[in-house]
């Protein structure tokens, strides 16, 4: 009799989000692979990484932390659903069906890699996976793969298959819109990746060309690649804002790559040919970094703080609403 395959599924973004209010777009789909591998027929160890330490998560701690997560981030905290309604209050919208907030906003426990419970459990983990001829480690965050000899140890140590969802090459691209060192360790992860991976999965064919571009220029040999589409990470069975100005949307955290300074100086000209009737705008996304000028214009223009409102975060259900509601969806990036 075949012994059952084992899937790890690294979850240490969602473990590092478990106070989180408001999601990333990454946050969300390893959100999704946590709910889905929960599910899935073959057994699944839930492994994370903290500084230098690694450990696996009971399976129903992180059953609760998506819980948790899916009903606070779809329903909102209290500064989320006060935001809603602000928000709706300013476009002049019917009121929403009761912003609603989850019953329980407790963090769920999760035994961290000291706990005894966690050193016990890595034993009888690792054990399991070194006799087990079929295991897959899959990773969907890019977190920890800058480190070097990460995804190496992991593939010596359980004679595992690497699997890793790339999101994007960004830093590499365009490392003037990102954070010091990103450029750097992005490489790191490229060159892990493409050293220690057998499957690479990517959102787009235009990712896969992106992907196949860059580790051409760097002269690194790429395992089998494959496209799946993100899948639909917000509600879908919500009603549409009713009444109000009209509006459009911008969603992204605010930083330099998003392009908000465009869609601002747009609407400072919008503003002055247009006055009373200028569309509004709602900027939905927490503050991120390197982006000044941009800050500036939100809090200090006087052409545009009528027509522009920025929500920080917003419970998903009304996110999804106001997406539905809007004119028009702006991407600037």
């Amino acid at each position: 009799m075949t012994e059952q395959p084992i899937l790890v599924l690294d979850v240490s973004r969602l473990v590092s989000r478990a106070g989180r209010g408001a999601p990333t777009g990454i946050d969300r789909v390893e959100l999704a692979e946590a709910r889905q591998a929960l599910h899935a027929p073959q057994r699944t160890r839930f492994f994370a990484t903290r500084g230098s330490r690694s450990w696996f998560v009971q399976k129903k701690q992180i059953s609760a932390l998506v819980e948790t997560l899916e009903s606070r981030w779809s329903s909102g905290c209290e500064d989320g659903s006060q935001m809603a309604r602000s928000l709706v209050d300013w476009l002049g919208a019917e009121p929403l069906d009761d912003p609603r907030l989850p019953s329980n906003d407790d963090d769920a426990e999760i035994d961290g890699p000291m706990h005894p419970a966690s050193v016990v459990r890595a034993r009888r983990v690792e054990q399991e996976l070194v006799a087990c001829p079929d295991v897959t480690y899959r990773n969907v965050s890019h977190h920890h793969l800058e480190k070097d000899g990460f995804l190496a140890s992991i593939k010596a140590r359980w004679q595992a298959r690497v699997e890793i969802f790339w999101h994007d090459a960004i830093p590499l691209t365009f490392p003037e819109y990102s954070k010091d060192g990103d450029a750097e360790k992005h490489q790191r992860r490229l060159v892990n990746m493409a050293e220690s991976a057998d499957l690479i999965v990517v959102n787009s064919r235009t990712t896969e060309a992106e992907l196949r571009g860059l580790a051409g220029s760097f002269g690194l040999p790429l395992p089998k690649i494959t496209v799946e589409p993100l899948r639909a990470l917000l509600p879908t069975d919500v009603e549409p804002l009713r009444g109000g100005r009209p509006f459009f949307v911008v969603v992204g955290t605010i930083e330099p790559r998003k392009n908000h300074a465009l869609i601002l100086q747009v609407w400072r000209q919008l503003a002055q040919d247009l006055g009373p009737k200028t569309p509004a705008l709602v900027i939905i996304g927490r503050r991120g970094w390197m982006n000044s000028d941009v800050f500036a214009l939100l809090d200090r223009c006087a052409a545009i703080k009528d027509h522009v409102f920025e929500a920080a975060e917003l419970p998903d259900a009304v996110l999804a609403s106001v997406v539905k509601s809007a004119r028009g969806l702006l991407m600037p990036s």
